[in-house]
Parts: C-alpha cells; sequence; structure tokens
C-alpha cells in the first residue's frame, strides 16, 4: 500500500506536469541540434537583448542562446519538473548561471515586456492563444522566432526553410 502511495505522489509530481503542458502548449519534442543555431541566427540576438524560451524543454535553446550570443539575460520558461532539474544541472554544469535561468512557471502568465527576443516551438493552438499576449506584451522591435508553426494572423518578416527535410523557421517584428 506505502509503494503505491509513492508512486502516486511520483506520478503526479513528475508526470501530470509534463501531460499538461504537452496539452497546453506542446509535447516535450526537442528542437534538432542543428536548427538551435539557425533560431538563435535568425533572432539576431544583441549583448543587450533579453530572451525567453517559451517551453524551454531540456534547456538546449536557453544554452545555445547562451553559447552562440552575447546575451546576458536569457530566461526560460518550463511547467515540467523534471525538464527544469535537466535545465538546472545543464545550466550549473555550463558556468552560465549569472546569464541564463530557468523558471518552473506557466509563460501564459508570465510578464514579457522586458523580451527583445522569444522563441516557441509551441502548436498552433498556443500560438494563437499566446497573440494577443504578445500584441499586447512586447515592445516595438521584439523578435518572435516560431520553430516549425506560423503565428496565425501575423506576417512573418522571414521564413527560413534551408532544406525539405528542416522544419521551417518564421521571425516576426513587432
Amino acid at each position: 500500500m506505502e509503494l503505491q502511495f509513492v508512486f502516486l505522489i511520483a506520478f503526479s509530481t513528475l508526470f501530470l506536469p509534463l501531460v499538461y503542458s504537452s496539452i497546453i502548449a506542446a509535447p516535450p519534442v526537442p528542437t534538432k541540434a542543428g536548427d538551435v543555431r539557425r533560431m538563435i541566427g535568425l533572432g539576431e540576438i544583441k549583448p543587450t537583448d533579453t530572451v525567453y524560451d517559451l517551453g524551454a524543454g531540456d534547456g538546449r535553446l536557453i544554452l545555445g542562446a547562451a553559447e552562440f550570443s552575447d546575451s546576458e539575460r536569457i530566461i526560460g520558461y518550463e511547467l515540467s519538473p523534471v525538464h527544469v532539474l535537466i535545465c538546472k544541472i545543464k545550466i550549473l554544469l555550463s558556468g552560465q548561471s549569472d546569464r541564463i535561468s530557468i523558471r518552473m512557471n506557466n509563460f501564459y502568465t508570465a510578464n514579457l515586456s522586458d523580451a527583445d527576443v522569444v522563441f516557441c516551438f509551441l502548436n498552433p493552438f498556443a500560438l494563437e492563444k499566446l497573440r494577443p499576449k504578445f500584441e499586447s506584451e512586447l515592445k516595438k522591435g521584439s523578435r518572435v522566432v516560431s520553430y516549425s508553426f506560423q503565428i496565425e494572423g501575423w506576417k512573418a518578416t522571414l521564413e527560413d526553410r534551408t532544406a525539405e527535410n528542416r522544419l521551417p523557421i518564421y521571425v516576426y517584428q513587432r
């Protein structure tokens, strides 16, 4: 009986947030390693830019932003405690904890008003839900870099499709 209770608590703590985040935003599908660098390049990150990754997963994009840009403020939002723990460990091991942070928080409720670059690999439903938030919170000149899916109702300033077998990346500027 106690073992079942421990299993239930572990399942609830570790996997229900993962299922929940999959439903409200996207399943935990990592961005391809080569596309991380593409996204960062297309984001045109400057040293003074504040960078957000909505649904940071295992942290590959926020760590890539630290590796391939000079931004001093890189923030990831993630709901899954497993992924947040993985991110925290990776950030600690990278020696970049002064530049990168991961927050276990729902990005729908996060304040993005200081964002200069926002990265997303989210389903169309999530992007549609975020569009009004982007329109009301993002400052003029902010860039939204969306991997694989377009933001309905917005016109991309750039659409990058480097090869037929690669997923597109859409860049939007407010």
